[in-house]
């Protein structure tokens, strides 16, 4: 996967300039908008989607910060939030997408410590009794390129053989020579042969960051998921990198494929982020592939979903949050109710509204205070190629029980924001 794949992926040929820069992800600030909507920066995670998919279609992103996890989850088990409510539903379905992305990873040696580091982040210290958020693993960490010996020192063990060379010794037989003895019964005393010093135990299984592996928040688009935080490289590469290859390296991206029987397999690193394709039998296109397609924009700075106006619009307007959801050139938005709770009880109106549009984002913010939610903020945009819905239709269908702050309405361009408290 070199440069020029990635860019003829992105459809960009000959030389370029690299312009632009990726954002820092902070709290929100709403800024003064000539069209009326609010303005916030460009959150960090809109660097990443195409405006089409790998296979050509629309493109539906997924962001999930995972230390406010554990306080959104409380607050919807203790039903102290409706999470039927569209606006509140609408990212919350996130996180059923995230949570599958990641439990998909499985061929690849370091899937069980991502998944480790998913629960650790994802985890309150005071919430303990909550669900994980993926599914752990039942075995411990190993790292992919540890030997495995036995803490006697009297029995090695092959990985590459068939056959397993167990319980033999080597004896003097008094003429200088050694011998090798096969016959002998294994020890099963449990007298000391080394003074009064112990037998080794087995080590503490390794946490995620133990192999330099530390999360803040994830990332779906289009088939890639981009975990966040501290990831040291050596240590990540040492442990997990024997059958994978440095091929490129790309504004700060070191980019790795896989051999042999990990061919078709490729993953991103940096210090602060890490690129890994969900598995999926159903896809047409290798890991390869998807890497290549939803990097080639970032590295080109082109083709992605913020570089046009209206999706640069889309993500300015909604800002960064805890959890976000945004659905672009979509033929129908109506899916993305189908994967929220709030299916069973759209109306007519909810359903035109998502119906009438070709792409929206909608993003939820939250405020945590001493572990508990306090309050969330919910900032939805669409474009309406056709004419966006009235105000009253967007009010009465989108808020719920909401506090009404903003509505915006200017074709193509719609908008609405609410506030739930006193949670």
């Amino acid at each position: 996967m070199n440069r020029r794949t990635l860019l003829r992926t992105a459809g960009v040929a000959g030389s370029l300039s690299v312009a632009g820069c990726l954002e820092a992800e902070t709290e929100p600030t709403e800024t003064d908008s000539e069209d009326g909507a609010p303005r916030y920066g460009q959150p960090a995670y809109s660097s990443w989607p195409p405006v089409t998919s790998h296979s050509g279609g629309g493109v539906v992103s997924y962001h999930l910060e995972l230390s406010r996890w554990p306080a959104i989850q409380q607050a919807v088990s203790d039903d102290r939030v409706d999470s039927t409510q569209p606006l509140f539903s609408l990212p919350l379905s996130a996180v059923e997408q995230i949570t599958a992305a990641v439990e998909s990873l499985s061929s690849y040696p370091f899937a069980a410590a991502l998944r480790k580091a998913v629960n650790t982040a994802a985890t309150a210290s005071s919430q303990q009794s909550l669900e994980s958020l993926v599914e752990t693993p039942t075995e411990p960490i190993h790292p992919a390129n540890e030997s495995i010996t036995d803490p006697s020192g009297n029995e090695t063990i092959d990985t590459d053989s068939d056959t397993t060379r167990s319980n033999e010794t080597v004896t003097d037989g008094g003429d200088g020579n050694e011998t090798v003895a096969d016959d002998q019964p294994p020890n099963t005393s449990n007298e000391r042969t080394n003074g009064d010093d112990p037998p080794e135990s087995e080590p503490d299984p390794l946490s995620a960051a133990d192999l330099g592996i530390e999360l803040e928040a994830v990332t779906l688009t289009d088939g890639l998921l981009v975990f966040e935080g501290s990831f040291d490289r050596t240590a990540i590469l040492e442990q997990f990198g024997e059958q994978f290859q440095q091929v490129d390296s790309q504004r700060g991206i070191s980019i790795y494929e896989g051999q042999t029987d990990k061919a078709g397999l490729a993953f991103g690193l940096t210090n602060s982020r890490f690129f890994v394709p969900t598995e999926d039998s159903s896809r047409s296109v290798d890991g390869e592939r998807v890497l290549a397609h939803v990097l080639s924009g970032y590295i080109s700075t082109l083709n992605r979903i913020v570089d046009d106006t209206d999706g640069q619009w889309l993500f300015e307007t909604t800002g960064s949050g805890a959890l976000s959801i945004c659905g672009w050139e979509l033929s129908d938005q109506k899916p993305l109710l189908a994967e929220t709770p709030v299916s069973e009880t759209r109306s007519d109106d909810l359903e035109s509204v998502f119906e009438s549009g070709s792409s929206s984002c909608c993003t939820l913010s939250a405020t945590v205070d001493s572990e508990r939610l306090a309050s969330v903020e919910v900032r939805f945009s669409g474009l309406y190629p056709a004419g966006p819905p009235a105000e009253e239709q967007l009010e009465s269908s989108l808020v719920g029980d909401g506090d009404l702050q903003t509505v915006f309405h200017e074709s193509p361009r719609a908008h609405v924001t609410a506030v739930f408290d006193d949670l």
